[in-house]
Formats: C-alpha cells, structure tokens, sequence
C-alpha cells in the first residue's frame, strides 16, 4: 500500500528532504533538512535546506492563491445570475419551443387531381401538452385550392382533432379553373408554444392523360449538402400506344413558399416508354430546407405530372446558444474566469494538496527539485562530515537500473501485444467486410431471381388476352369463308378486349388487331366491287331485252312480268346487301 502511494503521488514530488539532529555540549539541536542531489559528474552530494520546509516560498503564495480561488468562485455566481437574468426570456422561449404542445400525423401532404374534380384528405391534431391548446391552422400559397374546413380551434390534452383538408381545381362562386400543373405550398399548424409546418403539394393533371411520368432517385438520402449535385432517374410512359412522336418536358426546382429556383425543357423521343437521368447542381448560397424537384409531360392537350421532395442541408453550424454567446461580453468573461479557476485549482492542488497527501502516507516532506543552493554540511556545521553514498546507495542504485531495464521491457512486450492486436483486429475487420461483400452478393442474387419470377409471371398472357387470340382464331376461319357480318362481330369484340388490356398486352396484340381491321377492309372492297360488276352486268341485260322487245319478240305481258320479276330481285340484293 505504501509503494501504491508513492507511485500514485509521484507527480507531485519532485525531490525528498531527510532530517539530521545534532549533539553538541550535551545539547540536541535540530531538525536540519538535507537533500540529494547529483553532480554533472555523477557524484551524490547533499545540501542543506534549512530548519523547517515549510519556509519555501512556495508557501509564501499559498494564502493569495486560495484568496483568488474564492473570489473567481463568487465571480462566477453573481455572473452566472446576471447573465441568466439578461438572458431569461430567451432561455425559457428556447425551452418552450423544444417541447411543443401539439403533434400532427402528416410530415408531407402530396395529392393527385384531376381537372374539374376534388378530392379530400384528413389531417390528425393531437394535445400531447398538459394544458387546453389552441389551434390554428393556415394554407399558405394554394389559397385557391386547399381549404381548411376547421382553420382554428381548440383540443383538450389527450384529445385528437380529426381536420378535413378540400382540394379543388375550380372555383364553382368566382367560376374560375385551375390550369394543370404543379402548385406548391405548405400547411401551417401553430399553437402559443409552437407551430410547424408541412410542405404540400398538389399536382393537377388533364382528364386524359397520354404521356405521365415517374421520378426515381438514385440516391437513398433525401438531405443533399450545397454546392454538391444529385441524380434522378426519369422514366416517361406511353399511355395510349402512340406512335413514336415528340413529347415536352418541362424540369423545375421550388421551394415550399413557391419561389422558382431552377427551370428546364427539353423534347424526348418515346415509342413505348423512355428512361434517362438528370443531374440537379445545388447552388453553394441556397438557403438550407425543403425543396421540391417537379417534372411535366406536355403533348397537346394531355399533360403529366411527377414530383420528388427534397431537403437541402448546410454545413454543421454551432449552437443558437453558442453564438449568443460569441457575442456577448458577460459570457466571455464567465468563461474566462472559469478557465482561470481551473488553472488555479490546479496550481493548488499540485503545490500543497499533493504534497499534504504525500506527507501523510510516507512521514516525509516534499520539496521541489530546484532546491536554494546553500553552504555545504562542512561549511552550516562544525564537525559534521559530508554525506557520501554507502553500499546500500549502491546496491540501491542498481537494483534501481535493473527495476529500469526490466521496465523498458515490459513496455516493449506491451507494444508488441498491442501491434498483435492491432493487426488481429484490421484481419478480423477484414474478414467481416468480405463476409457482408458476401452477403451482399447473395442479396442481389435473391433480388434477381425474384425479379425474373416476376417477370415470367408478367410473361404470362391474362384471361383478356388469351380470349382475344380464340376471337381471333374464329375470324381467320370467318375471312376464309367470307363471311363479312361475323368479321365485323369478331372485330367489335376484340376491340372492347384491346382498351381493357395492360400496356405490355396493348403492344402485343395492336399488330394483330390492325392486321385483321385490314383484312376485312379488303374482303369490303371485293365484295363491294363484285356487286358493281353484277349491277353492271344487270344493266346490260336489261337493254338487250329492251331491244329485243323493240324488235317485236314476246309479248308486252310477258315482258312486263320478267321486268318486275328481276325488280323484286334487285330489290331484295340491295336489302342482303343493307343488312350484311
């Protein structure tokens, strides 16, 4: 236990002072303290301190150094409560603004609308405060589309208020429409402590939409710093199976108040559907918050709409009550004192109370190592010879080297132990990032089959499909027979099984069904040219009897009745023929 102590108050003791009485005339007089010391030569020499250590002038600081502590402990009070008194109301606000007294279900209210329709969404309000909270509630920016049903009101704690939200795209009072697009705003909730705010936005499409679009982010996170870029994948779609045409795409960036901060257009080629990616660069002076990355697909009349939230982030700023404090002369001087105190308690601690430690447990007292150079024993006393090192000195001394050595190569063992480790370590950090490349590895492989499972089962003709070939079958046997009243029976059909299908089917079974509209096209015309030529063949008939009864050959009786006979007969061809 005695070594422990001297071990553990070993950075206070500098140098020890050992006491020596003298005898003379039958008098003891004394204590007088000696030290050690060691020559530049390597010789031990002992010098004398004087009669008490305590006459140091180190001790000659001790009152004033406890008198400045005090007095930074009393600075530091009477500051601590001006500055919370300056600074009360700010305090408090803070506090109260950290614990708001609401909560609200929704963090983004994004809708779809079409032209000349509303739609309705609801919002919970929850008292998650001790106290009744008064509520209000405000759109900002769509004051033409959104309205509150219960803009304010007031809810018990524990209570939860259910809140109608109105989105509309015509105005039935003032008769006015809203032009498709995208409108953006945010929904203000605020109370007496606190108030939040929810970005909404409302995208306004045309009834009939022929080229929409979808918004897909490469990147997992939503916070992008200033000054950096992000991508976005863009895919547009062929909703009716247009033909390949050109299709306007208009790209813009706006903040929740709908303040435009980027626009771009550009035209793009689509046949069935179009994939491509567009680079968003965040200016370094754009202000940190949510942002909105909007998309329109404009083809005549039709237009799309697709949209993607965003947050823009700054770098990492201190603290509101840093900076009020950077900025207040009160603080820095607390803050000075306080460094001073610390330093001052220090400087105690290592000059008397490490010290009073020491003496308790060895019985000796500490001096610092610069000790006053006075006169030698030889010179202080009379017949006292100077100090010279013993055997135990020496043999103390080298156990002292060996206990040295014997310490330096514990070090180096423990350095080696730790270069080991460390080197285990990197080894087994390695192996765990290549048994999570493994696992990685596998988990894109599951993704893969399961999106070829998928694929095959999309592969798969459906039920429409399927009925649309047999219908097809049946007007192939119809084209080969000629019967036209069926063909066109069969093409009715299939045309009402063409607008229910998926798109992928629409691609499949478009050729086909053109190729058979074409077909009985055809077999019209041929129909349709076989009764010309029957008619005209009728025609020729006709006057050669007419001739022939000139000429006086059959009677006007029967002539009369062979007109009417082949009459009736036109007249029921020209009735096959309405009805086919």
């Amino acid at each position: 236990m005695r070594s422990y102590a001297l071990w553990l108050l070993k950075p206070w003791v500098v140098a020890l002072a050992f006491k020596r009485y003298i005898n003379k005339h039958g008098k003891k007089l004394g204590p007088y303290y000696y030290e050690n010391i060691r020559d530049q030569d390597g010789n031990v020499k002992t010098i004398y301190v004087g009669t008490n250590p305590h006459q140091h002038p180190k001790h000659r600081i001790r009152k004033p150094l406890f008198f400045i502590i005090l007095v930074l402990i009393l600075i530091l009070i009477s500051g601590s409560l001006l500055f919370f008194m300056q600074n009360k109301s700010y305090i408090v606000k803070k506090v109260r603004l950290q614990q708001p007294d609401f909560n609200v279900d929704q963090i983004l209210l994004k809708v779809l609308v079409k032209s000349t329709e509303t739609l309705q969404k609801e919002i919970r309000v929850t008292n998650i405060g001790s106290e009744q909270a008064s509520i209000k509630i405000e759109a900002s920016g769509l004051n033409d589309i959104l309205q509150v049903d219960s803009p304010s009101f007031e809810i018990s704690p524990g209570q939860t208020k259910i809140v109608s939200l109105n989105f509309s795209t015509f105005d039935q009072e003032k008769k006015t429409e809203q032009m498709p697009g995208i409108y953006i705003g945010k929904l203000v909730v605020q109370s007496k402590k606190a108030s939040k705010e929810i970005p909404a936005v409302v995208e306004v499409e045309t009834k009939r939409v022929l080229f929409d679009l979808n918004l897909n982010p490469v990147a997992f996170e939503r916070k992008i710093k200033q000054g950096t870029d992000t991508t976005i994948e863009v895919k547009l779609y062929n909703l009716e199976s247009i033909a390949s045409t050109n299709v306007d795409v208009d790209y813009f960036v706006k903040d929740i108040s709908g303040n435009t901060i980027v626009t771009e257009s550009e035209t793009v080629v689509v046949n069935t559907q179009a994939s491509f990616i567009k680079t968003i660069s965040i200016p370094k002076n754009l202000k940190p918050g949510p942002y909105i990355f909007a998309a329109e697909a404009k083809f005549g009349s039709s237009i799309g709409t697709a949209s993607y939230l965003f947050e823009v982030v700054g770098p990492e700023e201190e603290t509101s009550f840093a900076n009020l404090c950077k900025n207040n002369v009160l603080c820095l001087g607390l803050s000075l004192a306080t460094v001073l105190l610390l330093f001052a308690l220090m400087a105690y601690f290592y000059f008397f109370v490490g010290a009073y430690l020491y003496e308790k447990f060895t019985g000796m007292a500490a001096l610092p190592q610069k000790a006053r150079k006075k006169k030698e024993f030889e010179e202080a006393e009379e017949n006292e010879e100077t100090y010279k090192p013993g055997i135990f000195d020496k043999i103390k001394n080298k156990f002292g080297l060996w206990k040295k050595e014997i310490d330096e190569w514990k070090e180096e063992r423990e350095k080696s132990k730790a270069e080991k480790a460390k080197l285990k370590k990197e080894e087994e950090i390695k192996k765990q990032k290549q048994e999570e490349q493994k696992k990685r590895e596998e988990l894109r492989e599951q993704q893969k089959a399961e999106k070829q499972k998928l694929a095959e089962k999309s592969r798969k003709p459906s039920k429409k499909l399927q009925k649309f070939y047999s219908l097809l079958d049946e007007a192939q046997e119809a084209l080969s027979q000629n019967d036209v009243s069926k063909i066109n029976k069969l093409y009715i059909k299939e045309s009402d099984l063409y607008i229910g299908m998926q798109n992928r089917e629409k691609q499949e079974a478009y050729s086909k069904l053109m190729e058979l509209y074409k077909q009985r096209n055809k077999l019209l015309e041929e129909k349709k040219n076989r009764n010309e030529l029957a008619k005209k063949d009728e025609a020729i008939k006709q006057k050669e009897e007419f001739k022939k009864q000139q000429e006086g050959e059959g009677s006007q009786k029967e002539q009369e009745k062979e007109r009417l006979k082949k009459q009736k007969e036109l007249e029921n061809q020209k009735k096959q023929e309405q009805q086919e």
